[in-house]
């Protein structure tokens, strides 16, 4: 994550008398005080995926922190990225929640914000009774280790990579944990555990449903911090080292709702995702779904061919031995085309037509359940009864109503007929749209 052109003394002074003149400019159009970012990048080279990632970040948090802003822009230089934002504030009280920025959040190390008054004049920390910031490494003042070069560079850049790994893997972690939690609640569900009801089933409820999300998070992080650091790792290799950490997150599962399987096909698909997420941001690509999806696809390929048609002792196996049906390693396999075909094209469409979260989500699923061939169904009910919910739900989904989905769930929890499969779907498509949002 460091790859880039390492720039000259004289680039460097020259970016810097840049940004000083940009300032100035900034401050003499808008007045008021000036924000500027950038990243305390060590070493020859300013501009790499490292260093523009952690701006990326940077640039999001600042954005969060201040308020009335009148004016912002991101600039790319040689030299290494630049932000300013210019704010009505006075200057002492938004260096004051910058400087709590800097400290409070994981990566505000790694950040340089200077905040200047209407005179040009950077606030200081030490004018806030602030005391310098420690070194990385040591704890030590940073200033005394920069100049005395007290520490080897490559160890200082692998720091950076480990704090960022830290962060963005418990990022991606919380998105997996939370699109579990907001499946469940989504209600009414069709046969499934939602807010109110179990649906068709007798050994869980939205409680086993939430403490197993809960005991997932950490598995997620693992998987996304897995493939943070894969970059030397053919797309298969890393997707066969997710195989005994989801095992693990299997047994995590089963403690935390007493033997209850709630999310295993969860847990694969999620696990893909996560580790696909960490992989691209290592690469310095962005996080959207068709990159992720392809990535999950170069991950799996061939899976189905190699394990279906010699499991027999699982439901999955059986069902491809009976109907040909590949399951949650099919949908991985195709890159989750139901999720991007389907799944998020709906849940888009409805938010944007002025349906809340709740009714979005529970269209999308309908469509889902309309067109995706329930394993779980097709296992514990056989084909006619998965037939029949298609098509309950395709008529669903083209003349919705609230009451209309409140009797289908009925008389599905009255058949038992839970679509857990498309629930699992509908998880990926919540993390997926969640992770394109945050990005944006």
């Amino acid at each position: 994550m460091t790859d880039g052109t390492p720039v000259t003394l004289e680039l460097l002074l020259d970016a810097r008398e840049a940004r000083a003149a940009r300032q100035q400019e900034l401050l003499g159009q808008y007045g008021g005080t000036l924000v500027c970012l950038t990243v305390n990048m060590p070493g020859p080279v300013k501009r790499c995926a490292l260093s523009d990632r952690l701006f990326t970040l940077g640039a999001r948090a600042v954005s969060r922190a201040l308020d009335c802003v009148r004016f912002s822009e991101l600039r790319q230089t040689p030299a290494g990225c630049e932000g300013f934002w210019c704010v009505p504030a006075p200057p002492f009280p938004a260096k004051r929640a910058l400087c709590r920025l800097e400290e409070s959040h994981p990566l505000g190390r790694l950040w340089d914000i200077d905040v200047l008054g209407s005179d040009g004049v950077p606030v200081s920390r030490r004018a806030l009774g602030l005391t310098t910031r420690s070194c990385l490494l040591c704890g030590r003042p940073a200033v005394l280790c920069a100049r005395s070069r007290a520490h080897p560079l490559p160890d200082l850049l692998d720091a950076m990579r480990q704090m960022l790994t830290r962060w963005e893997s418990a990022c991606i972690g919380a998105l997996a944990r939370r699109a579990l939690e907001d499946e469940v609640r989504v209600t009414p569900k069709p046969g499934l555990v939602d807010a109110v009801s179990a649906g068709a089933h007798t050994d869980m409820d939205i409680g086993t449903f939430l403490a197993s999300a809960q005991a997932l998070e950490k598995h997620f992080v693992h998987f996304a911090a897995m493939g943070m650091n894969s970059d030397d790792l053919a797309p298969r290799t890393l997707f066969d080292g997710l195989r005994r950490p989801g095992m693990d997150a299997e047994r995590d599962m089963l403690a935390a709702t007493g033997g209850v399987n709630t999310h295993k096909g969860a847990i694969f698909s999620l696990g893909i995702l996560c580790a696909a997420a960490g992989r691209q941001l290592s690469l310095g690509g962005a996080l959207t779904a068709d990159a992720l999806c392809a990535l999950s696809a170069d991950m799996t390929r061939g899976l189905c061919a190699r394990e279906l048609p010699r499991e027999t002792s699982t439901h999955g196996g059986q069902v491809f031995q009976r109907y040909g049906a590949r399951g949650v390693r099919g949908e991985a396999e195709s890159g989750f085309a139901a999720v991007r075909e389907v799944g998020l094209p709906a849940l888009r469409q409805y938010r944007q037509s002025g349906c809340d979260e709740n009714e979005s989500r529970l269209r999308a699923l309908l469509r889902l359940m309309s067109c995706v061939e329930d394993t779980n169904l097709l296992a514990r009910r056989g084909p006619e009864q998965a037939a029949w919910v298609r098509k309950q739900a395709q008529a669903l989904a083209n003349r919705f109503s609230l009451d209309s989905v409140r009797r289908l769930d009925a008389e599905m929890t009255r058949r038992g007929l839970s679509p857990g499969g498309c629930a699992d779907l509908l998880a990926v498509t919540i993390f997926l749209d969640a992770l394109e949002r945050a990005e944006q």
